[in-house]
């Protein structure tokens, strides 16, 4: 067999070869973006993506795999023809080096991307991905930038490529046809394999760094597919760490460990309540409810299911879940409540999911979710701030974040009367209209008319139900009043008639008429805020 040696076709085309490796390059350049992109919207996100079956041939096209392999083995070729004539190297012995560690990169991202099925990554983990992708994506300008100067016919040194290609020393050698014997002779075999092997061990010793990178590589890429395709049965997570189940895609935000309501009452002798806030999106095509019972709360060696009877105790927490549907492509919010003896209340809690068997294991194994919890405890109410009329007082610190409040005046009265206008077909004319006590015992009731302003937060969990000014006197107003030494408290019912909007009526005991002092007690949970009325 004749066969021709490369050398001289490799010289006479060099320019045309890294013309190809620039286009390549680029190739590879614009479909490593895509990957970039892809983390990139996952973390932006809020971590999460729409899963699909075709979603890792999507994002990674196969002609990067192509264009990375056809470019190692041209680079490979052109780092022969120099070792070979005695020329510079190092270039194409990083680019190369460069381009198998992206070819890693690009098999370990299809893997990662292919188990989003199985369930979505950790926080830390997404964004350590992505922070990798953006390391290793920008070196890629600077080795196709190199390509495009050889292609160009500029010597990286000289910039002058007629010297550099007369440089490599172009002879008859190497063009000179071989002669390829295939008649087999036992001591030449022989001979060629000892040679061979005497060869194979001054290699090793000449290239042994860069043949162990490649072997630490190679290691490295084999115990990652296997410990992929290993099922792992367990998953912990922390709180703020998002997971899927059935479609649906959750992330338990926070937790409280309380005794008391909203209004800083205890709820139940002897009872404590364990609360998870929770962010849910479906990302499936179809409407989903949440499978409630299988949020159990561990403790100890007990467990308990969500009571969702307990919802309104919690309102200043967030929206309780009432077996909701969850509309395809839709996030919602949600609070969910266990109750627990008060023996418990120091207990490590977590919550655990189950999500079906080992579908790799012969034996019945259960598949299982565990989020931990860090509960802030909440009990104890207490006054942590007394104001007068026109002091503006600040919920920082509570659920409602930063709103505020603030009395300016107020009037004790069993009747109250307003103006307010009526607008018609463009004709505005005000009316007269009044308010009073319950009707059936006026003197048992009388009415506190305050003038006030309220600034509420609407970025606080509290919003979703505590977004005005009757929920807000409904959820944590009451009066406390001492007569002759003896301080009282009396709830407040909230009695705004729908056309008066610049006042806030209510209704109390109307014994506290008599009392030496008045405060208003606004409590949001275990903070309390006492305004001085008389």
């Amino acid at each position: 067999m004749i066969l021709k040696k490369p050398y001289a076709f490799l010289i006479k085309n060099f320019r045309k070869i890294h013309i190809l490796l620039t286009i390549l390059t680029g190739v590879i350049i614009f479909e490593t973006h895509q990957l970039v992109v892809f983390f990139r919207d996952y973390i932006a996100n809020n971590y999460s993506v729409t899963v699909t079956d075709n979603l890792v041939s999507t994002t990674i096209s196969p002609w990067i795999y192509v264009s990375i392999i056809v470019t190692i083995l041209i680079l490979i070729a052109v780092y022969v023809l120099l070792k070979t004539k005695k020329k510079p190297t190092k270039m194409y012995f990083f680019t190369i080096l460069y381009y198998i560690i992206l070819l890693i990169f690009i098999i370990i991202a299809s893997i990662l991307i292919g188990s989003l099925s199985d369930g979505l990554w950790p926080t830390a983990s997404a964004r350590t991905y992505r922070d990798f992708a953006i390391i290793i994506y920008y070196p890629a300008y600077f080795f196709s930038l190199l390509m495009l100067i050889r292609s160009l016919g500029f010597d990286v040194k000289k910039f002058n490529f007629k010297s550099d290609l007369k440089e490599l020393e172009i002879t008859e050698k190497d063009s000179e046809e071989i002669e390829l014997n295939l008649n087999f002779q036992t001591y030449k075999a022989e001979r060629k394999i000892r040679r061979f092997i005497r060869e194979l061990k001054y290699y090793y010793l000449e290239n042994k760094k860069v043949i162990y990178i490649l072997a630490a590589a190679l290691v490295l890429i084999l115990g990652f597919i296997i410990y992929k395709n290993t099922e792992k049965i367990k998953y912990t997570y922390k709180e703020n760490s998002s997971f899927t189940l059935n479609g649906l895609t959750y992330n338990i935000k926070d937790s409280i460990l309380t005794n008391i309501d909203l209004k800083g009452n205890k709820i139940e002798k002897d009872k404590y309540y364990v609360v998870i806030r929770f962010e849910v999106k479906n990302i499936s095509n179809t409407d989903k409810r949440i499978d409630y019972n299988n949020f159990k709360l561990y403790y100890g060696r007990e467990y308990k299911y969500p009571s969702l009877n307990l919802g309104n105790s919690f309102l200043d927490y967030g929206d309780p879940y009432m077996n909701d549907v969850i509309y395809a492509k839709e996030s919602k919010t949600y609070i969910m409540a266990y109750e627990i003896d008060q023996e418990d209340k120091n207990d490590n809690f977590k919550i655990e999911l189950y999500q079906g068997t080992s579908s790799k294991s012969k034996e019945f194994l259960a598949k299982t979710t565990t989020i931990k919890l860090t509960p802030t405890l909440y009990e104890n109410s207490e006054i942590v701030r007394n104001a007068n009329l026109n002091d503006t007082i600040s919920f920082s610190g509570t659920m409602l974040k930063n709103t505020t409040f603030k009395v300016n005046n107020i009037l004790f009265t069993n009747r109250y009367e307003y103006n307010y206008q009526n607008c018609y077909a463009g004709t505005c004319r005000t009316y007269t209209d009044v308010v009073v006590s319950d009707i059936s015992n006026q003197n048992r009731y009388i009415l506190i008319v305050l003038d006030y302003e309220l600034s509420l937060d609407e970025n606080a969990s509290s919003y979703t139900n505590i977004n005005g000014i009757a929920s807000f006197a409904n959820s944590f107003l009451e009066v406390q009043y001492n007569h002759l030494g003896e301080t009282q408290k009396t709830s407040v019912k909230y009695v705004n008639p729908p056309k008066l909007k610049d006042k806030l009526v209510l209704q109390v005991d109307g014994s506290i008429i008599n009392a030496d002092t008045i405060d208003l007690l606004i409590t949001i949970r275990n903070r309390s805020y006492s305004i001085k009325l008389k």
